[in-house]
């Protein structure tokens, strides 16, 4: 019995050694090499696929996020008339992935779209909605500084004119603004770009980043 044993374990030492042999030799270097590259291959395909899609997503985050600015900016208007601040449509997502490429490797008539919206679209509704409320702010300040200057004179239309129009530049402006906010959201509604359905329809995206969407999108 125990000579069977020690038969056994000197049987799997040569087979140990046999392998140790093979791996250190030229044939098993070269397959080892391949095996590595390969696999070093697979991991940065892999790892550039998730980064890809997370870019992706962010980019549709963004979209979102600006439609819901529309929206708010909308509802502000309904609600009380006016629009007395606008803050700028995003598009940083946008312009951070300019340089890794990741736009290009979407459908061109997607590609087309994003290009036309975050280039030509996004720039001039801040650029006129940018204008619009610094002339209310201008319009309001010099209603504010017309009623301190006559804060001390008991003359209810000393600043009357000044009332009148803050008031119509106020109204007309926040009516141009609130075009604007509805233009973009419909804007946005009509660019097809749905990466987080794609992962959610990916088994491979799926099993490396969850099925979990943006909290935005819920």
């Amino acid at each position: 019995m125990a000579k069977q044993k020690q038969e056994s374990t000197k049987s799997i030492l040569i087979e140990i050694r046999s392998i140790l042999k093979w791996f250190f030799s030229v044939d098993g270097a070269i397959v080892t090499l391949v095996i590595l590259i390969i696999g070093g291959f697979g991991a940065y395909v892999i790892q550039d696929t998730i980064q890809r899609q997370r870019y992706l997503e962010l980019l549709e985050l963004e979209l979102r996020n600006n439609q819901i600015a529309a929206n708010i900016e909308v509802e502000t208007f309904n609600k009380n008339g006016v629009i007395q601040y606008h803050v700028p449509y995003s598009s940083d997502v946008y312009k951070a992935g300019l340089q890794s490429g990741y736009l290009l490797t979407i459908d061109p008539t997607t590609q087309g779209e994003l290009y036309t919206f975050y280039n030509i679209y996004l720039p001039k509704i801040n650029q006129i909605d940018s204008h619009l409320t610094n002339t209310i702010a201008d319009y309001s300040q010099k209603w504010e500084d017309c009623i301190i200057n006559n804060l001390l004179i008991n003359n209810k239309n000393a600043c009357e004119n000044e009332t009148k129009l803050k008031d119509q530049v106020e109204k007309s402006y926040s009516g141009i603004m609130k075009n604007d906010a509805i233009g973009m959201w419909q804007t946005i509604n009509k660019i097809q770009f749905n990466p987080t359905e794609q992962r959610l329809h990916s088994p491979l995206l799926k099993l490396f980043m969850g099925d979990k969407r943006l909290k935005v999108q819920e």
